[in-house]
């Protein structure tokens, strides 16, 4: 199998214990394609929406402790081929998916990130951190977004959605799909 070269890029992800039965999938797939990662566990909070709310406080501790740019993906992902990181060779933005999930509306997705290790993405996950420790049950795409709009529209690209396919959304081969565990299972709720 085609290993691929991985520079300069590390996936990041972390998870409550609920969703621990679904580390080792996830896992496998990273090790499949030689990606490079960190994963951590937090324990729970309340509900699954301050689970979720977890994601800013994580990713800003990440960006602290490592040097390399950063790709945040959710661990009820699965990487379906090798990710061409070379993509993001550049970028000093971060990178998001959007898509009409329910349409018309149109949705920032924050299952997969792209986050360059730069003083401006470090501020604006700052920004995004407070933002959802005062809105804690407020899901944490919503406060990003919301945080994006308030303190920097400019500062971010629209990812490819291959990166976040999710199966209704019929992606033309997809890198990582987003198996959305906690709409499928009740296990990982809470």
């Amino acid at each position: 199998m085609d290993k691929g070269v991985y520079i300069l890029m590390k996936v990041i992800s972390y998870f409550t214990p609920n969703y621990s039965v679904i580390v080792p999938n996830y896992v496998e797939s990273m090790d499949k394609y030689n990606v490079s990662y960190r994963i951590e566990e937090y324990p729970s909070r309340d509900t699954w929406e301050e689970n979720c709310a977890i994601k800013p406080e994580f990713i800003e501790l990440m960006l602290n402790e490592e040097e390399d740019d950063l790709f945040y993906c959710d661990v009820d992902a699965e990487f379906v081929r090798i990710p061409n990181w070379e993509e993001f060779k550049g970028k000093n933005q971060m990178g998001f998916c959007v898509a009409q999930l329910h349409p018309p509306k149109w949705e920032l997705m924050s299952a997969a990130m792209y986050l360059p290790n730069n003083d401006s993405t470090k501020e604006i996950i700052r920004r995004w951190k407070e933002h959802q420790l005062d809105n804690p049950t407020v899901w944490d795409q919503i406060t990003l977004a919301e945080a994006l709009n308030k303190y920097c529209q400019r500062c971010w690209f629209q990812m490819n959605l291959k990166y976040c396919a999710i199966d209704f959304l019929n992606i033309v081969n997809p890198v990582i799909l987003q198996k959305q565990a906690s709409r499928n299972r009740e296990e990982t709720r809470a």
